[in-house]
């Protein structure tokens, strides 16, 4: 029996956030935990793992599928949300909105709309809002219900887009006063953000422009569409003891520049399978200088 599922620590995504809401609806007592897990927390089938933990073992419960060599044509579907649907709703059936949501979680939605996997109609701020959600009883009920409405067949066929506006419809009349709350942090979330950037540096390297700044950024994508930034260097929102690198791909000259030049000499805890981020294990004060330092010598 499963007694608690471990995620990774805030932001949620909608793959995860979807998830949990799964896992909180089959399982409704169970606790839920936000934490990097151990070999401990991996190894008990007690202890569900998901979207962190860079293990996929179905018998442990295991879900992250951030480890996953490329498939389908070099791009990966696959999502916690993908694989949590597997274990517990239909091991051999992917409704084509759930694998345009593992795309999105893999690449991001930029980079989703610009290859054409999908339609970005204002779909940015409905998602916001979704993952923004708490896990109360009736949310996790209406998108576990709508989820397996997918599963229909005439359904399975409904892309993301779609989904999504249908989701957040049922969530405006079951569930509307979470929605306004969800809203409501997002504003004030907006608010910080902008405080951020006030307290952070800009720094022009070879025409490349980087924001730096020791806050954790929850909204990079901001500023690489309002403030035209190529790169940002910050505080890991996961661990405060890493530090974080993200380089914008709608940007010709950021997306072709290759990350793994700035790694020599760091200890690498995480790279994005689609080249988008590098995490390294040194906290922001102590290595902002040499990354900073990197790019003058990389950035051509």
């Amino acid at each position: 029996m499963i007694k608690k599922v471990i995620s990774h620590p805030p932001p949620r995504h909608l793959d995860d956030f979807l998830a949990l809401c799964i896992v909180k609806e089959i399982f409704p007592f169970i606790e839920m935990e936000y934490k990097i897990p151990d070999k401990k927390d991996l190894d008990n089938e007690e202890i569900m793992v998901l979207d962190v933990g860079g293990m996929l073992d179905f018998d442990k419960n295991n879900f992250d599928h951030h480890q996953l060599a490329t498939t389908d044509g070099g791009y990966v579907y696959e999502s916690s949300l993908s694989l949590v649907l597997k274990k517990f709703i239909d091991k051999n059936k992917v409704p084509l909105a759930i694998k345009q949501i593992g795309f999105v979680d893999n690449y991001g939605l930029q980079t989703a709309t610009k290859l054409g996997v999908i339609s970005d109609k204002g779909t940015r701020f409905k998602i916001t809002i979704i993952k923004g959600l708490i896990f109360s009883w009736g949310v996790c009920d209406v998108v576990y219900k709508s989820i397996l409405s997918l599963y229909k067949d005439d359904a399975d066929e409904l892309e993301m887009v779609k989904f999504i506006d249908y989701l957040y419809h049922n969530l405006e009349l079951s569930c509307k006063q979470e929605l306004d709350e969800s809203i409501r942090r997002y504003e004030l979330e907006c608010v910080r953000f902008e405080n951020t950037v006030s307290d952070g540096n800009f720094v022009d390297i070879n025409s490349f422009k980087i924001f730096v700044s020791g806050s954790v950024i929850s909204m990079a994508t901001k500023l690489f569409t309002d403030y035209g930034c190529h790169f940002v260097v910050c505080r890991n929102s996961f661990n405060n003891n890493h530090t974080s690198i993200i380089k914008n791909t709608t940007d010709k000259r950021s997306a072709d520049f290759d990350l793994n030049k700035l790694k020599n000499g760091f200890e690498v805890v995480f790279m994005h399978k689609s080249g988008f981020m590098l995490v390294v294990n040194e906290e922001f004060e102590k290595c902002k200088d040499k990354i900073l330092d990197k790019m003058r010598r990389e950035l051509i």
